[in-house]
């Protein structure tokens, strides 16, 4: 209401705000090179009237500004911002050379309070004083590490206590929650759900069920909490099988993939990411006819295991490691298909990826990596026009992707070598759907007596894009290999894509081992998603004559976080020993696959 109250008065006043109006930061007035402007109706500060409060920093189109711990990218002519959800009601402006943003991006999207002294014809900005308490509550995963991100106003005061054997409670004091936040079950190796409470007027209390084992470390960046949960690992020990020396790790939590490599020392090093060594760093001496001696330490967020070899054995362990520590893009290749263009980059080592989409340029940015001899087959088409190479910070490799025509991208690893990153053409006729195999490479998810989770939901979901793109739909699979995807990748493969639907595969498993049956999943609130999962778990039923365990709302976080029509579909019990025998018989899972493919296709043509 101020607000709409100043720009009246502004709006009727006769003198312009170039040369009648100033603008203070608090009591203190601004030294600005320019002033507010009036342009069209709408108030204009310019961008410099920040510079004490924020980091700023422009180009001729650009103004990129980083406040209380976000950022924000602001084009000149373009009414969105980057980085948040709100929406400005009018695009900054270029002028007199310089940028420009509406007053209304002020308040509503950088939360300054603006304030106007009709007496002395001044604009007063100042930070808003507002409530503490909790804003936001994220997820993702940071070299193995599962994390939680609390976005916070105000000063952040908070205790960790640990109800054994897998339970964490943080308590965050002279706190409220800002807007409610439902129970997140998160399909992860070390965090099964977050539930987020207040029950008293100033604490927030946050309850996470972790794998037992878990590691818990906190800090605080900015306006943010982070919380991040680890692997762990007590020691490990030397063993000699066959000739060949291996490191035997003793965890309650299990560990994710290590990197292995040899040294130009005749070291066999094994780097575990995300983990954290609960005993001492050690050095174990062994002395027999493969090895000197086994030494492990905590470096950072990882531990490493080594094992001194003996000289003499150092040719037989190069036919199994290489002597890189970092891993090598060996090769890209451009091929183009129905959805756009693929750029496939080969990968000698163990890498993650990371992308980030600013204006018309994708950065891929590949950890610990670099290029070693590539062999370069890109060229130019209508989705991609350049790729340039450069060695980014911590020796990770960056890949930038000049685009052209297109409407999204999906990335994903193809193999154990071969990571893909899918461009989508600008004008793709047909509906894009996401399918994603539930869990994958170090995480097998539920476990049966003869199965695991991730093989089957990989066999249903291969099975389905075949279904699907031999009916003329087009499909990205999150995965298509037995490799491990990180949760929060799996949904900005459907975002980013600009899919039109996601359905996520599971098998369920219980500790009650009688439960059966098939259930599908819907956000809360999600009306599309309702309805395409009463339709999927319809089919289910008649088809497999299953037990109908019903369509239901499901705070899983793959859900919540992702595009209007998305679904999980539990396939059946792999802990009862009935339905896990259906659920290895081929015929059965290509039931499944029939069932789900019906639902989607019932679905979509009846909003036509």
């Amino acid at each position: 209401m101020h607000l709409i109250l100043l720009i009246l008065v502004l709006l009727l006043s006769p003198t312009s705000l170039g040369s009648g109006i100033s603008i203070y930061w608090l009591d203190k007035p601004l030294n600005l090179r320019v002033n507010a402007q009036i342009q069209g109706g709408v108030i204009y500060i310019p961008i410099e009237a920040l510079k004490n409060i924020a980091e700023i920093k422009t180009t001729s189109q650009v103004a990129k500004v980083k406040y209380n711990g976000q950022e924000y990218n602001f084009v000149v002519g373009e009414s969105k911002v980057t980085g948040i959800e709100k929406k400005m009601t009018k695009p900054c402006q270029l002028i007199q050379g310089e940028i420009f943003l509406p007053m209304d991006a002020l308040s509503d999207i950088l939360g300054l309070a603006v304030k106007w002294e009709s007496k002395n014809r001044r604009i007063v900005l100042s930070e808003a004083t507002e409530k503490p308490g909790v804003v936001e509550l994220n997820f993702y995963e940071d070299g193995n590490k599962a994390v939680l991100e609390i976005e916070h106003r105000g000063p952040i005061k908070y205790f960790v206590t640990k109800n054994p054997p897998d339970n964490w409670q943080v308590e965050i004091t002279d706190s409220s929650l800002l807007k409610p936040m439902p129970w997140i079950l998160l399909e992860h190796p070390l965090l099964e759900s977050v539930r987020v409470e207040q029950l008293s007027r100033d604490k927030v209390t946050l309850h996470l069920k972790s794998r037992e084992g878990a590691v818990l470390e906190s800090k605080i960046i900015g306006n943010k909490l982070i919380l991040e949960l680890m692997y762990s690992v007590n020691n490990f020990e030397y063993r000699n099988i066959g000739g060949l020396p291996l490191i035997q790790a003793e965890s309650r939590t299990g560990l994710p993939e290590p990197k292995e490599y040899l040294t130009e020392d005749n070291q066999l090093v094994r780097e575990f990411q995300g983990v954290k060594l609960k005993g001492t760093s050690a050095k174990k001496v062994i002395n027999d006819e493969l090895a000197d001696y086994l030494e492990y330490q905590q470096i950072d967020d990882k531990v490493v295991a080594k094992i001194q070899l003996k000289r003499a054995i150092t040719g037989i362990m190069v036919e199994n490691f290489s002597y890189a520590r970092l891993a090598k893009v060996k090769a890209v290749t451009t091929r183009e298909n129905d959805l756009g263009t693929v750029l496939e980059f080969r990968v000698d080592g163990d890498t993650s990826l990371k992308a980030t989409k600013e204006l018309n340029t994708l950065k891929i940015e590949f950890k610990e990596a670099e290029v070693n001899n590539l062999k370069n087959q890109f060229k130019s088409t209508n989705e991609v026009k350049t790729l340039n190479f450069s060695q980014g910070e911590n020796d990770n490799l960056i890949a930038l992707i000049g685009l052209g025509s297109s409407s999204g991208y999906a990335i994903y690893q193809k193999d154990a070598h071969i990571y893909s990153v899918q461009i989508i053409k600008s004008q793709l006729k047909e509906k894009l759907i996401v399918i994603d195999p539930g869990h994958g490479g170090h995480d097998p998810g539920a476990i049966g007596s003869y199965s695991e989770e991730k093989d089957l939901t990989l066999d249903i979901a291969l099975r389905l894009n075949k279904l699907l793109q031999n009916r003329g739909y087009k499909v990205v699979l999150t995965r298509e290999a037995d490799v491990y995807v990180p949760l929060s990748d799996r949904a900005k493969i459907a975002v980013q894509s600009n899919a039109r639907i996601f359905v996520s595969i599971h098998a369920n498993g219980s500790s009650n081992l009688e439960a059966a049956g098939v259930e599908t999943f819907y956000a809360v609130g999600a009306a599309e998603s309702m309805k395409l999962a009463q339709v999927v778990q319809k089919n289910l039923v008649n088809i497999l004559n299953a037990n109908n365990r019903d369509a239901k709302e499901g705070s899983f976080w793959v859900l919540i976080n992702n595009i209007p029509t998305a679904i999980l579909v539990e396939t059946g019990f792999i802990t009862n020993a009935a339905e896990e025998d259906k659920l290895r018989q081929e015929l059965y899972r290509q039931k499944i696959a029939e069932s789900i493919y019906q639902g989607i296709d019932s679905y979509l043509k009846s909003l036509i």
